[in-house]
């Protein structure tokens, strides 16, 4: 495959010793989180959003082979209440990872804390928060209409490091579907065209660099060519029946 990546662009050494050694710890604990004790241990918002929507999955599909579907749906709304009691930062304007050993909200801002657009019933007032913050100035990147990894203003942006700064072609995917959730048709219209448009310049590229919209990582990549056919299909698509 292709490549425009150095590197410096990736984890460190470092970085990927620590992944080792979380890896480690958890195998020798039999993957029993009971038994582990976890160096690290993070509450993140992009994680609880995704298990929120698939269990409303779960419900859609239970519906449709006509088969109970009320223990998904409860799931969901426990789930989403406890997610904006935990990890929403008004303040901010957009949710934060909790650090699970302090029980402290962590100072930073990502695109994971946007990504809870994709849950339908957040409030009013919250889903106006994120949108405020995806369109300001510290999640537009100059160059692309896909979303930055971190806050372009944060003390850690990076526009190369992986996750420090470049804009992924799967989260925009995700919080455009997130703004089509709460009917944001316009808002979601822009990352779409933006997201088809750099897909086809940058030869379907990992990632692309938000200061200059270049392409990085590899060439064809496989999940930025499925989401480009999707969102061609994305129109028509019905998302929580």
């Amino acid at each position: 495959m292709e490549r425009e990546s150095h590197p410096a662009d990736r984890p460190t050494d470092l970085d990927y010793g620590r992944y080792v050694r979380l890896a480690a710890d958890y195998r020798a604990a039999g993957y029993d989180d009971r038994a582990a004790r976890h160096a690290f241990a993070m509450e993140d918002p992009a994680f609880n959003a995704l298990l929120i929507v698939s269990e409303l999955a779960l419900a859609a599909m239970s519906r449709e082979l006509g088969r109970p579907h009320e223990r998904h749906t409860r799931r969901a709304d426990r789930l989403t209440r406890t997610l904006v009691e935990r990890l929403w930062d008004e303040e901010a304007g957009l949710f934060r990872v909790r650090d699970l050993h302090d029980d402290a909200l962590v100072d930073e801002s990502s695109v994971s804390g946007l990504i809870p657009l994709l849950v339908p019933d957040l409030p009013a007032d919250t889903v106006r928060h994120l949108r405020a913050t995806l369109v300001g100035r510290r999640f537009s990147a100059p160059a692309t209409e896909l979303v930055p990894s971190y806050d372009l203003t944060g003390h850690a942006f990076d526009q190369h490091r992986y996750w420090r700064g470049p804009t992924w072609f799967n989260t925009a995917w995700l919080i455009h579907r997130g703004l089509r959730t709460h009917g944001l048709q316009p808002d979601a219209e822009r990352i779409r065209a933006g997201f088809l448009d750099q897909a086809k310049h940058s030869g379907f590229a990992e990632y692309i660099d938000p200061a200059t919209g270049k392409g990085r990582g590899t060439r064809h990549f496989s999940w930025t060519a499925a989401l480009a056919l999707d969102l061609l299909c994305a129109e028509h698509e019905e998302l929580w029946p």
